[in-house]
């Protein structure tokens, strides 16, 4: 059950078909209602639409089928009504889904760019902000910042989105498979454990 101050995940439908993770809190519950407070900017949200969204019970990572009844605020945050089904589900994949992590201040080496803001992670690649050219399908060695530590690697440029001003967006897949100390795969996995865990974990007081 979701309560007030409770953190939780939004998975927003997108033409790829791929599950992303928007974080979320729980502002209030009313009448089988939860309006809920999206922390990433410029989300396409619309009434009507249906979403998933994942949120802990006794440690365990659940599903459940919700629907957007009214956007309350879209700008620059929105803030979103939800009707559920009542009826989660166990989702422990979580490693599979992608996390943004653009506010989390983490960075990654990417061929001969220091320094580029990581945008994304999955336990399958991420997403970074670089200014350097590459081409969809180059392979590069990759190195991801956390913590203390680094995790290195090869990476293939899965998609390329200019944004102006000398910048791009890339979107990474890795070519690395195993889970060796220090590689790009357990970064992968480490970060998007992480900061799940950090979110879901973290509900206001």
């Amino acid at each position: 059950m979701l309560s007030p101050a409770k953190n939780l995940f939004v998975s927003i439908p997108t033409g790829s078909g791929e599950q992303i993770l928007h974080p979320g809190t729980v502002i209030s519950v009313e009448d089988k209602i939860y309006t809920v407070q999206l922390e990433e900017e410029n989300l396409l949200t619309k009434a009507g639409q249906e979403v998933l969204i994942y949120y802990e019970v006794e440690r365990t990572f659940m599903q459940e089928l919700a629907w957007i009844e009214n956007v309350l605020q879209d700008d620059p945050k929105a803030a979103i009504s939800l009707g559920t089904s009542g009826k989660p589900i166990c989702a422990e994949s979580r490693a599979c889904y992608r996390v943004p992590v653009a506010t989390k201040n983490l960075s990654a080496n990417v061929g001969l760019e220091k320094g580029c803001k990581l945008l994304e992670v999955s336990q399958a690649g991420f997403a970074i902000i670089a200014s350097h050219s590459l081409p969809k399908g180059k392979l590069i060695e990759a190195t991801l910042c956390y913590g203390h530590g680094e995790f290195s690697g090869r990476a293939r440029v899965q998609s390329v989105k200019e944004l102006g001003h000398g910048r791009r967006r890339y979107g990474f897949s890795c070519v690395d498979k195993k889970m060796a100390h220090g590689s790009l795969p357990r970064g992968l996995r480490v970060i998007s454990m992480a900061i799940q865990r950090d979110h879901l974990g973290g509900s206001r007081p």
